[in-house]
């Protein structure tokens, strides 16, 4: 289970540098990612998809702002 976690958050954080909308690769911006897939994952199993999905879409608004 841990090791499913851990590969779902570096596969959460490198996707943000994929397609025609990705950021340049950063080991700082890549490690933030890592860990907030870690966070969104412990978030989703305590409180389910919407919930992860609107925290993603308020962090998203909160850095566009």
């Amino acid at each position: 289970a841990v090791a499913s976690v851990l590969v779902a958050s570096f596969l959460f954080s490198i996707s943000h540098y994929i397609g025609t909308m990705a950021d340049q690769w950063q080991w700082y911006s890549f490690m933030f990612r890592w860990v907030a897939g870690l966070l969104f994952t412990v978030l989703y199993f305590m409180r389910g998809f919407a919930i992860t999905a609107y925290t993603h879409a308020l962090y998203d608004i909160w850095v566009l702002v």
